[in-house]
């Protein structure tokens, strides 16, 4: 992996960071560190990177008059639209799991599998991520999420010469099928994209 694509896939993941925490409102600057975890210096550069994008747009605020930063949705792509809703439905999940962890009134064993329910779920929507992390990346994404020992064996685990170029499993539903059977990430974001929309729309109508 080239230093290229790391710094690459780097910038992407915290520039998405700001695009996420400006998602449901205006931040300020400080908002936005908090929110982030992201270094002055870092968050400063990636400020002005989707600013140049016209990702973002300073604003002023009418009653302090600071500056606020606006998040632009019409200007994003399916990818990063797609890891908004990913986002959005991890604290969905993690919320669930501090309100069961205080609830006494589920039991132990019940809430263990709460929890193991909760992680699967979180799991299922990094894989997501990585569908949709254009290729030159997903490699860097494997290496970090999962580690560099499966990362260097790819080639020889999902291309070995006696076997199809990729193997996707019959017992996926039809829609987690054809985001696998995806030309590129691009394609996978618009296919994902659709199904996080309904999936986003129906948990809201919940609330």
């Amino acid at each position: 992996m080239s230093t290229f694509t790391y710094q690459n896939w780097k910038k992407r993941g915290s520039e998405q960071r700001v695009i996420n925490a400006l998602d449901n409102g205006d931040k300020s600057y400080t908002e936005l560190l908090d929110l982030t975890d992201l270094s002055k210096p870092i968050l400063s550069e990636r400020l002005k990177n989707l600013e140049n994008q016209g990702k973002i747009r300073s604003v002023a605020e009418s009653k302090t008059k600071r500056f606020l930063y606006q998040l632009k949705h019409e200007r994003l792509d399916d990818s990063e639209k797609a890891r908004i809703l990913l986002h959005n439905l991890s604290m969905v999940v993690l919320n669930y799991l501090e309100v069961f962890a205080g609830d006494r009134r589920i039991s132990d064993g019940k809430y263990s599998q709460r929890m193991v329910e909760g992680i699967n779920a979180l799991l299922g929507y990094k894989m997501y991520e990585m569908i949709v992390t254009p290729l030159p990346e997903q490699e860097e994404w494997i290496k970090n999420f999962i580690g560099p020992e499966f990362a260097k064996r790819l080639p020889k685990l999902f291309f070995p010469k006696n076997r199809a170029p990729l193997y996707i499993p019959e017992n996926l539903s039809p829609r987690d099928q054809a985001i696998f059977k995806s030309k590129d990430a691009k394609e996978a974001a618009t296919k994902l994209l659709q199904y996080l929309n309904q999936k986003w729309e129906k948990l809201t109508e919940l609330e």
